[in-house]
């Protein structure tokens, strides 16, 4: 049975809340030990046991903390699908210091709508709750259907 779009996106915000306090490790990717924001997409997908946890992307280490806007936004576009309006679960790609080069993954709630996890480095390096006003939001990308994620692997 194929599960619905809302599902996986729950399903996908619940397991980000269990990542909170993990602390920040660059290119990490494993809950409780460490993670930046785009190991944090990337391990919460292979607890989902989704797809992208395996695509090149997902496996590709050689960014530290310079990160090329036009490959992230390629690889976003090639995993995920492109929508207009948030909801829990999506993938966000940010603005942070004048750049399109951060992730996080949208958990909103009744009192706070642009509500999402993501992983900071800073005073207080871990993933944690922040907010994403939709003027820091460069674009919003959903998870795709299991039965169309043999894209996300590069299969026709």
């Amino acid at each position: 049975m194929m599960e619905r779009q809302q599902d996986i996106g729950a399903r996908i915000a619940a397991e980000a809340e269990l990542w909170i306090d993990t602390p920040f490790r660059w290119q990490g990717r494993k809950r409780g030990v460490g993670c930046d924001c785009k190991g944090l997409i990337a391990g919460v997908a292979e607890s989902c046991g989704r797809p992208e946890a395996e695509s090149l992307e997902a496996l590709s280490g050689d960014y530290s903390n310079i990160v090329d806007e036009r490959r992230l936004f390629a690889g976003l576009s090639r995993l995920f699908d492109r929508v207009s309006e948030r909801q829990a679960g999506d993938v966000l790609l940010l603005w942070i210091d004048g750049k399109a080069q951060h992730l996080a993954i949208a958990a909103p709630s009744s009192r706070r709508p642009d509500r999402v996890i993501e992983a900071m480095i800073g005073r207080l390096a871990r993933v944690r709750p922040g907010m994403a006003p939709s003027h820091r939001v460069v674009a919003i990308f959903r998870w795709r259907r299991d039965t169309d994620c043999a894209r996300a692997r590069g299969s026709d």
